[in-house]
């Protein structure tokens, strides 16, 4: 059985994870399947699909959220309501001792009408729906307390702060870093500065 969870935006200390949908069908395959090569962050890295990054000891991190430091139930949540739909910040699927993460954007969250394609046709007006993607953005996995993901950007608005940790020096930053006395530039030398974000 695998279930669905959203975080949704809440103010003040009230719950803020409510339960969207328990199924036998499989919404993400397992960690295994899905991580076939692990790096560690490089700001501006380029990934193949099944290629992710890893940053271990995620649960000790300042951008560490409650999901990844403390055990929960799913009877722990409430279902989530309608009138909360628009207001889901992100997913998550306990599937086997991890938990993946998918950030629901505006455009993920789509009330429309759309024609269904199975057994028969069907158009469905006005219908609220939520894309699952193919591959999460981000997967804690508890017996590593490891987190990997493939983009920092995408991350960064479910573990606030994680790309502050792993952000490039601005241009004045390494300038400043290099007139340092205990280091000798060579004639010629030059720097770059990108923003991977």
């Amino acid at each position: 059985m695998q279930y669905v969870f959203a975080k949704i935006r809440e103010r003040g200390k009230a719950d803020k994870y409510r339960k969207v949908l328990s199924t036998e069908k499989e919404i993400y395959r397992t960690g295994k399947d899905l991580i076939q090569g692990v790096y560690p962050y490089t700001a501006g890295a380029s990934l193949q699909p099944e290629e992710w990054f890893k940053l271990e000891g995620a649960s000790k991190s300042d951008y560490a959220i409650d999901l990844i430091c403390n055990d929960y139930e799913s009877v722990d949540h409430e279902q989530l309501q309608n009138n909360e739909f628009a207001r889901i910040d992100f997913l998550f699927v306990e599937i086997q001792n991890s938990i993946f993460f998918q950030k629901i954007n505006k455009a993920g969250v789509t009330k429309k009408g759309f024609c269904k394609i199975g057994d028969e046709y069907q158009y469905l007006n006005e219908t609220k729906f939520i894309a699952i993607n193919e591959y999460p953005d981000a997967i804690y996995i508890k017996d590593e307390d490891a987190l990997y993901f493939q983009n920092i950007g995408r991350v960064n608005g479910i573990f606030k702060g994680i790309s502050d940790l792993y952000r490039e020096a601005t241009e004045q930053e390494v300038e400043q870093f290099l007139q340092n006395d205990y280091i000798l530039l060579e004639e010629g030398f030059s720097i770059q500065v990108t923003n991977p974000l």
